[in-house]
């Protein structure tokens, strides 16, 4: 379906492309260490979850990850005059030669490239934790597919969801255009699918969240406005959440506070401050969590 993209998107899609670059050049940097320490808990007691969901049920991850192939002129114009500074760094992150980089544009070497890293880390994060992963991407990643991927795992599984995928104050951007966020939840409620979580790095996430918890979604995050710190913080909230050490809300604040800080941390090698994380940026895109039981725990202690 063709999309006209509305003057509401312009900001965040050149938002989302310049921290890809910046990130991505500041990956190379990062020597063994991949968990940054993040700020202590407000609590240090945890309360145990309500049985919403039962802790011996099998788990299922289901993972949205689309950046919908869109990248502007002006941006792609940008990426161009920068292009041979920036190919060698990407070559050695995605193990990729520089003549191949350097015959892409911007968007298809997100497209190529960009979009399978981020699975590929997903899954290692997951991997090992929940019985069943199943990631949509490109032509899978369409509101039909994801129903459909639900209710094939809603009778035997506990169903986790994480979106990394563009939003609105009321839609989302899949594959097959955007989908009002009412619509989607009454999909899933006329499907008697129970989702217990939902974590996601869409812009404007705070005013979809109602939606999720009045089919009963048991916790759910969303930004308050312009998100951006999409690319490291669902990683690092599957490292904190599995972990069992963590609560629901506890995990999403640490994987921001984890994003940040490794950002910053390379601060004096690239303007992270000036381009990314500037103070209007980090208010917007602050984490809100709602729901039932926002101190739900992945697995209780045994």
């Amino acid at each position: 379906m063709s999309l006209r993209i509305e003057s509401r998107w312009k900001f965040y899609f050149k938002m989302k492309i310049m921290k890809f670059i910046f990130q991505e050049i500041l990956i190379v940097f990062i020597a063994a260490v991949m968990f940054l320490s993040s700020c202590s808990d407000n609590s240090t007691t945890v309360t145990q979850p309500k049985n919403y969901f039962s802790d011996s049920a099998a788990k299922a991850l289901v993972a949205v990850v689309e950046n919908r192939d869109i990248a502007g002129f002006s941006d792609e114009n940008l990426y161009n005059m920068f292009k041979y500074s920036i190919t060698p760094v990407l070559s050695a992150i995605f193990s990729v030669p520089v003549t191949e980089l350097n015959s892409l544009s911007l968007q298809q070497m997100i497209q190529k490239y960009g979009e399978p890293w981020e699975i590929q880390q997903i899954l290692a994060a997951a991997t090992g934790f929940y019985d069943k992963i199943i990631i949509l991407n490109n032509e899978t990643a369409t509101f039909r597919s994801l129903i459909d991927t639900l209710k094939s795992l809603k009778t035997k599984y506990t169903i986790d969801m994480i979106f990394n995928i563009h939003g609105t104050q009321n839609s989302i951007l899949l594959t097959d255009g955007e989908i009002m966020i009412g619509n989607l939840t009454d999909a899933v409620k006329s499907g008697n699918i129970k989702i217990r979580t939902l974590y996601q790095t869409c812009c404007y996430g705070k005013f979809m969240a109602e939606y999720w918890n009045s089919i009963g979604v048991v916790a759910v995050n969303g930004a308050v406005g312009n998100n951006v710190l999409t690319t490291y913080s669902p990683i690092y909230f599957i490292n904190e959440w599995v972990s069992g050490r963590k609560t629901f809300e506890n995990a999403v604040f640490s994987a921001s506070n984890r994003e940040i800080e490794k950002l910053r941390s390379y601060d004096t090698l690239l303007p992270v401050d000036t381009y990314i994380l500037t103070p209007s940026n980090l208010q917007s895109s602050v984490q809100i969590i709602t729901g039932a039981d926002k101190n739900l725990l992945w697995k209780k202690n045994s």
